[in-house]
């Protein structure tokens, strides 16, 4: 075959921008939920899905579970050549040879040729034509810390928000087991385990520090500036010619940052530290609480736990765990597969009463007793047997079957008598 020269070719990226924003949706919430493609495609494989592909309600099941918002018929589109499957390495095709070779390597899949040849010819070919699906875009890739992170700064606004969820407690610095459990209070569904290895490796503790390093080095310059002017931070609040009260708002907070001579710019520093768009000393003290500084450098310190009735200031607490409401669950498609809960429609043959039961039976009645249960009580039986009569005869007259059954086949119905 002759094939065309690449350079000819107009991507749909270059057709249409617009599929940018989109496949960079699909792909951070594709991360958030499980933390990597390749755990994607295991998980997928595992539940049934045929030759390493998704067919079109499959891939909307897939956006879905991974809380994809935008128009997943677009995105399927642009991903399917043939408008009826998607290959999953045209949504990640690392993951995909990997998990391919795997499952060659366990047996789970054989290596079909002709597979790979019907590929290619749903692939255009034609120089100079709009090809009927690009193959996978290349975005910027993000790691598993990097979109945790953006998804902090979208739900809190700061990292130090987000830093009060994780550290309820208020240690400065937290274990891996109690990240794992304060984790569902930020709404983040991928692997815990995942993003502890990408956010501290093979550390053992978490802090500010590590979640964001240049909002601490923030924290900690402001700290550093106002312990030149001030011998302690609740100095600040008493110094009339900054504030009124007992907390700074944003002009007063400036005044602050100018008089300290804190580094500009203080826009991010007041976003950080305001609660309801003011700053107080309880927003405040845990820099001289929990944090240590040697030498002119500062790094946290872990704590003793606090109790939830000492949280700082006027901060409201964050609930921790999942709750009884279980804001923090994924939301599932729940559909009826078959229907069991229809009532019996038909009439039930249940036995009469039976009115001798008060009757004891000794060997003077005992025959009577039968007598009368099998007769009057337990009549499903007969009633059964009627209703097999009327049956055959309303499918044939009694005249018909007499005639095809009596000898003769004349009846006689005159009386004798």
């Amino acid at each position: 075959k002759k094939k065309a020269n690449p350079k000819n070719k107009l991507s749909m990226l270059q057709f249409d921008p617009s599929y940018e924003a989109d496949l960079r949706e699909f792909d951070t919430r594709m991360r958030e939920r499980w933390g990597s493609y390749y755990v994607a495609f295991k998980e997928l494989v595992a539940q049934g899905a045929d030759r390493l592909m998704l067919d079109a309600k499959g891939f909307r099941l897939l956006c879905h579970d991974c809380q994809f918002r935008l128009n997943t018929t677009r995105v399927f589109d642009f991903f399917s050549a043939n408008q009826k499957t998607v290959p999953f390495k045209l949504l990640n095709q690392e993951a995909a040879e990997a998990l391919k070779k795997e499952m060659q390597r366990k047996g789970g899949l054989a290596k079909d040729s002709e597979e790979e040849e019907d590929e290619e010819e749903l692939q255009p070919e034609d120089a100079g034509s709009l090809p009927a699906s690009p193959s996978a875009p290349v975005l910027p890739r993000q790691d598993t810390a990097g979109i945790f992170r953006d998804l902090l700064a979208r739900r809190f606004g700061s990292s130090l928000r987000a830093w009060r969820a994780l550290d309820p407690e208020g240690r400065a610095v937290i274990k891996r087991g109690e990240f794992m459990r304060s984790l569902s209070a930020t709404g983040y569904s991928g692997s815990p385990a995942n993003l502890w290895t990408a956010l501290v490796g093979e550390e053992t503790t978490f802090s500010l520090k590590d979640l964001d390093s240049a909002c601490f080095e923030r924290l900690a310059s402001f700290k550093r500036c106002c312990s030149r002017v001030y011998p302690s931070l609740d100095r600040i609040f008493e110094d009339r010619e900054l504030a009124q009260g007992s907390k700074l708002s944003e002009e007063e907070f400036y005044k602050l940052c100018k008089k300290a001579s804190v580094a500009k710019p203080w826009e991010p520093l007041f976003e950080d530290l305001a609660v309801r768009d003011h700053v107080g000393h309880a927003e405040v003290k845990f820099m001289e609480e929990a944090w240590t500084d040697t030498k002119g450098i500062a790094s946290p310190a872990r704590q003793a736990p606090r109790t939830l009735s000492s949280s700082q200031g006027s901060f409201p607490m964050r609930a921790v765990g999942t709750g009884h409401l279980c804001s923090t669950a994924r939301p599932r498609k729940v559909t009826l597969s078959k229907s069991s809960s229809l009532p019996a429609l038909g009439k039930q043959l249940r036995p009469n009463w039976n009115d001798r039961h008060m009757i004891l039976e000794h060997m003077g009645n005992k025959d009577e007793n039968m007598l009368h249960l099998m007769n009057h009580v337990k009549i499903e039986e007969r009633e059964r047997v009627k209703l097999r009569i009327a049956f055959k005869m309303r499918e044939v007259p009694i005249l018909q079957w007499c005639a095809e059954h009596l000898p003769g086949g004349e009846v006689d119905f005159t009386d004798d008598d």
